[in-house]
């Protein structure tokens, strides 16, 4: 007898459920349902209110965690969201303490480290959260209570695991003239949806479909009313929404809007609701700030130009040639990272390149975002601004968005005050470009300097050009690495980022020893010397704890103006110091501030990188992270006083597709892969944060970000000068509080820069 439709639906809708929760049941003296492993004791009444709780300790070494296995049968879709009760007893910096959820999903990627971080430094009870948004069933659920290489003590109480109600987050129709209507609908989470349009009471058109946007278009018989209704079902849940409009008396051909620097338009996006038409910027002097202006049209356009006017205040002009403008070009995402603020989740093209300024060609019914960059010089007299950014089609005046720039007096200088070491690769450079003449050089100095980046390479194996440092120095250089300790290639064959322990052979010490002699010497006549570094041992364990000692400190005794610096992983809390390592870079999530203080006062220095990791809740700038991360970080970094950043690679292009530079008159859809692929075919923009042009570096919408939250660093800076710290944690508290909690809505930071710019522009 086969089972009964009722019985049929609960089986397919059976959550997902955590067992023992509590800890109440007891199996062998263990909570049922948990495996612990490590230092793990049960508490009978340690807990919340007196409820059991799981403590864990740690000397500083190890894992202390409790674990349990969920298997949803069948798979289950939808959101969740696991709580726990965590109270903190004198728990360290570095490692994990934390409630750790990993997710295998049916036909997806799995979604690792869903954190929920706790203050460290409270010692009262506190809640964490971990919010789970996969887009494919769950088949495996992993939690676990944790306490990892970190030393301390930690008790966990009352954990649960709740669904989160799915939401039809935006259902818009837009008019594009002639009765027809483009659809659009956003949904929190991967629902089974079906639509709707109604007119005079029947139905004039439906479809049906899977995901979390619905983007339709249809026929109306008229102008009359019509109303659409979403229908969203997850799991035993159906949710509708509908919107009734009326085609508008007239619909322009060409419709725009402009959008922040924050916000990535995609290829199908329609005009907001409320759609800004007017550029307004608040800048310092010395500052470069951008804008977009989204171009969509109901018909193909073929020659769609942009031209920029000066900009014009009651006693001085700045030229046109201050605004350079870009078409926003499309990498192709085939599997988006699940990170829970992702505009989307589907296989889509994401907005990313800035594709050099010329004349395109306009497709009806897509959308294409234009990318403008400011320039302030240095020089410019305070005061408000006025021009105008004019587009023409076909040769003919079409539109002009007006733009209004208020220009502070606060000057940011051209050399920053924070170090960076973003690894520009000769390597790849060769195998797109083939030569690197000196044109193309310069031309990859000067776009990193633009954007406030040290032309630098932390995994060269060949000297610098001494020329372009000297170029370079004069244009805010603040850092450059000299060597990578590591072995020098035998051919072309690819770039050395770490060598094994068998390596470093009393022959490469002295080879190694020899080169610097023979050029160091260079550095100190050219007045060079106290900005270089040499860089080696990049995320090797404590085994190469006596190999570092030794070189770093032979570079030390060699050349005491020579800084050394390392990414390497000592056992927690060794003083980088005392491995003759003056600039120690820790994953951001891995930074012990304690300890940074104390390496601080004895002359060192504490660095941030990032790489494929840490994702959220912490701040990154792959692909599908928000941009507002991209300058948030920099806010942070400043908070916690580190004085550099050192990020992998800006060009890592050995990727599908990635061999020939791209053309000028590309796009906007480009051939070329921003994905890792292999184990990390989820990995989107992980060391791509630049392009290779015909004629040089093509930007992005990441790198942009990381510019302004650079340049953001240099205003905190000036004002904890002036005003004190306490009166900058003011400015900070709203942007972030710390490396997990931060504001993702743009209109916060820029309320709270808009604060700076004032306060730094008042006569003293």
């Amino acid at each position: 007898m086969g089972i009964p439709s009722t019985a049929l639906l609960l089986l397919m809708a059976a959550p997902i459920l955590l067992q023992n929760g509590n800890f109440k049941q007891m199996n062998a003296g263990k909570p049922a349902g948990w495996s612990l492993h490590g230092d793990c004791r049960v508490l009978s009444k340690g807990g919340l209110n007196g409820h059991p709780a799981i403590e864990l300790v740690s000397t500083g070494q190890g894992t202390s965690e409790a674990v349990q296995l969920i298997k949803p049968e069948p798979p289950r879709r939808g959101a969740f969201v696991v709580k726990a009760w965590m109270r903190c007893d004198e728990v360290g910096e570095g490692g994990d303490c934390c409630l750790w959820v990993d997710v295998i999903q049916d036909g997806g990627p799995p979604l690792w480290a869903q954190l929920g971080l706790p203050n460290r430094e409270s010692r009262q009870w506190q809640q964490v959260s971990a919010e789970v948004r996969p887009t494919y069933p769950v088949k495996e659920v992993w939690i676990h209570l944790i306490l990892r290489n970190v030393k301390g003590r930690v008790r966990f109480s009352n954990v649960t695991l709740e669904s989160i109600p799915f939401e039809i987050k935006e259902l818009r129709l837009y008019a594009e003239g002639n009765d027809q209507y483009q659809l659009r609908a956003s949904i929190s989470e991967n629902v089974d949806w079906q639509v709707e349009a109604v007119q005079y009471g029947k139905q004039i058109w439906q479809s049906s479909g899977s995901g979390i946007r619905i983007s339709d278009k249809f026929k109306a018989c008229d102008s009359n009313p019509v109303k659409v209704t979403v229908t969203a079902t997850l799991n035993e849940s159906v949710k509708r929404k509908s919107v009734t409009v009326r085609t508008p008396k007239s619909v322009p051909k060409l419709d725009w809007w402009v959008a922040d620097s924050f916000t990535r338009v995609f290829q199908d996006d329609v005009p907001p609701e409320r759609a800004s038409r007017q550029v307004n910027l608040e800048m310092a002097r010395g500052e470069y700030e951008s804008f977009q202006i989204c171009l969509r049209s109901t018909i193909d356009l073929s020659r769609v130009d942009v031209m920029p006017s000066g900009l014009r205040s009651s006693a001085y002009n700045l030229s046109s040639d201050l605004i350079d403008w870009y078409r926003v070009g499309y990498v192709w995402v085939e599997t988006p990272f699940a990170h829970p603020f992702s505009p989307r989740r589907s296989s889509e093209w994401w907005p990313d390149p800035l594709l050099p300024a010329r004349e395109f060609k306009l497709e009806s019914g897509i959308t294409q975002p234009l990318w403008f960059t400011v320039r302030i010089p240095p020089d410019t007299p305070p005061g408000d601004y006025a021009g105008h950014v004019a587009v023409s089609v076909d040769g003919e005046s079409a539109i002009s968005v007006p733009t209004s720039i208020r220009v502070h007096s606060v000057v940011i200088p051209t050399q920053g005050y924070m170090k960076t070491a973003f690894a520009l690769m000769d390597w790849h450079l060769k195998k797109v470009y083939g030569n690197i003449d000196p044109k193309l050089r310069r031309a990859y100095t000067d776009f990193l300097l633009d954007h406030r980046l040290n032309p630098d390479d932390i995994s060269r194996t060949n000297f610098p050009d001494i020329k372009e440092l000297e170029y370079a120095n004069k244009r805010g250089l603040n850092a450059f690495n000299i060597l990578n300790v590591v072995p020098e290639p035998k051919d072309d064959s690819g770039w050395v980022c770490w060598a094994p322990v068998e390596a470093y052979t009393p022959e490469f010490k002295r080879r190694f020893f020899q080169r610097l002699d023979e050029f160091v010497p260079e550095l100190e006549k050219r007045g060079l010397i106290d900005k270089a570094y040499v860089y080696g041992f990049d995320e090797r364990g404590p085994e190469y704890i006596p190999i570092i000692k030794d070189y770093f400190g032979e570079i030390k005794r060699r050349y005491p103006r020579i800084r050394t610096l390392s990414t390497c992983w000592p056992p927690a809390g060794t003083d980088p110091l005392s491995l003759n390592i003056d600039w120690y870079v820790s994953l951001s999530s891995s930074y012990n501030h304690e300890l940074a203080q104390k390496v601080r006062k004895k002359g060192g220095e504490m660095w941030w990188y990032v790489c494929m990791g840490p994702n959220y809740p912490y701040a990154n700038w792959l692909l599908e992270n928000p941009l507002i991360e991209a300058r948030v970080i920099w806010w942070q970094a400043f908070s916690y006083d580190v004085e550099g950043f050192l990020y992998w690679g800006l060009n890592i292009w050995e990727r599908k597709n990635n061999d020939k530079p791209i053309s000028s008159s590309a796009g906007p859809r480009l051939d070329w892969s921003v994905t890792t692929g292999g184990n990390y075919n989820f990995l989107n923009g992980d060391g791509v944060l630049l392009y290779p042009g015909e004629n040089g570096p093509i930007g992005s919408m990441r790198l942009a970000n990381i510019r302004d939250g650079l340049e953001d660093t240099e205003l905190l800076r000036q004002y904890k000068e002036r005003f004190g710290r306490k009166s900058v944690e003011s400015i900070l508290a709203p942007v972030t509080i710390d490396r997990m909690r931060y504001t993702r809505e743009p209109n916060v930071l820029l309320k709270s820069r808009l604060k700076m710019l004032r306060s730094l522009s008042t006569s003293r």
